[in-house]
């Protein structure tokens, strides 16, 4: 795999974490409820910080009204180095 393609996978992944931790309409598969998918993705984007995309994606979840409290709380400890994780 040469760079341009792990940057290529690294930013898909973060752009689709990031969709679900912001869409109420990701469904999962059924054993999860919307918002405990929503908390894992938001969970899942921690993983790539210090990255700035991953840190655009989590200000941007923590900034939004649209976005359940839960979401944001794991947002704003992963951006302040809470102990959500």
């Amino acid at each position: 795999m040469s760079i341009g393609e792990h940057d290529f996978d690294l930013m898909a992944s973060i752009e689709s974490l990031s969709k679900i931790a912001m869409n109420s309409a990701q469904a999962g598969d059924g054993s999860l409820s919307p918002l405990e998918v929503r908390i894992r993705a938001a969970l899942a984007l921690v993983v790539f910080l210090p990255h700035p995309q991953a840190k655009k994606h989590l200000i941007n979840l923590m900034a939004s009204s649209e976005v359940p409290r839960e979401v944001r709380t794991v947002a704003s400890d992963a951006l302040t180095g809470g102990q959500t994780i």
